[in-house]
């Protein structure tokens, strides 16, 4: 997962696509894109405090990049699905095995939300994005 900010006039798109090549060096534009659709949450009773465009690229397995690697948001290193969806990642990492499953397995797009409280996901739903 990469996480940014959007630049003025910048589409979800184009910015995903910036950021990853800011964050990683790598440079997803020549590889398939596929909006997922969003995720947002609320943490401790408010209704929205926080989410992000979700966007999956399915790069080769044999895209040699070495990890782990430090950058200026911390350390980053490749992680297995079963890591990812592991019963004890707690806070935003409980949310993580909820949508995780649609975003790789699905073809719909979803607006999931989550709600945070204590540091301790309590609620979450979904729906699915209808594009014209």
């Amino acid at each position: 997962m990469v996480f940014g900010k959007m630049e003025d006039n910048e589409t979800p798109l184009e910015c995903v696509i910036r950021e990853v090549k800011e964050e990683t060096n790598i440079d997803i534009s020549v590889y398939t894109i596929i909006d997922k659709g969003v995720i947002t949450w609320g943490v401790d009773n408010a209704s929205v405090t926080g989410g992000m465009y979700v966007y999956l690229v399915d790069i080769e397995e044999s895209y040699d990049y070495k990890t782990p690697k430090k950058v200026d948001e911390g350390i980053l290193d490749w992680k297995k699905i079963q890591w990812i969806l592991e019963d004890k990642n707690f806070g935003v990492g409980e949310m993580i095995p909820h949508f995780l499953p649609d975003i790789l397995n699905e073809e719909k797009k979803y607006n999931h939300f989550c709600v945070i409280e204590n540091a301790k996901l309590t609620n979450y739903e979904f729906k699915e994005l209808i594009t014209n």
